[in-house]
């Protein structure tokens, strides 16, 4: 019973958070670039793990530009970026897990069918979602119970490269205009 209580909140702050993001965008993305500038590399590990645990639209390759663009370390700034996107990945990835029971009786018989098409062909749309700035949510990741092994490879891997491959092209821009 308890269980079905703590799916209904994580259901109602998720959805919650992402209208916040949509409506919010533009002033989540300037607070993002500012708490960076203020905070440096512990701003954008904190931001990292919250971008990436509760679902929203800005995602932290922003925060990855941002810190780069600003001058901090590319090297650092992209090892706290994967540590805290890693992090955030996790706990809404086991977040998920812990909330099936709620998921099961919301969607009912769907559920199987929707879980089964996730762990078979739902793999690539991880892989995508991790390797671009769309929305990438491993809260739902977690409530279809992708293997871990899957969701490693299919959502963290290509996550960690994405980041790499962001930020040594970015790291480039300021020479562009030198």
């Amino acid at each position: 019973m308890i269980r079905k209580y703590i799916g209904i909140i994580i259901l109602m702050l998720c959805a919650f958070s992402l209208i916040l993001g949509g409506v919010y965008y533009r002033t989540l993305e300037t607070d993002l670039a500012a708490s960076i500038e203020n905070y440096g590399i512990f701003g954008l590990f904190i931001s990292s793990v919250l971008l990436d645990f509760i679902p929203q639209y800005v995602s932290p390759h922003l925060g990855l530009v941002s810190g780069v663009l600003l001058g901090l370390n590319a090297f650092f700034v992209t090892l706290v970026t994967i540590g805290g996107s890693v992090l955030g990945s996790f706990i809404g990835y086991e977040t998920g897990r812990f909330s099936t029971t709620f998921t099961k009786r919301l969607i009912g018989e769907r559920y199987s069918r929707f879980r089964e098409l996730i762990n078979k062909k739902g793999k690539w749309a991880v892989m995508i979602a991790a390797v671009s700035p769309i929305p990438y949510v491993p809260l739902i990741i977690g409530t279809v119970h992708m293997s871990r092994a899957n969701f490693i490879v299919y959502g963290l891997i290509p996550r960690t490269i994405g980041f790499i491959l962001l930020a040594t092209g970015v790291s480039f821009i300021p020479g562009l205009f030198k």
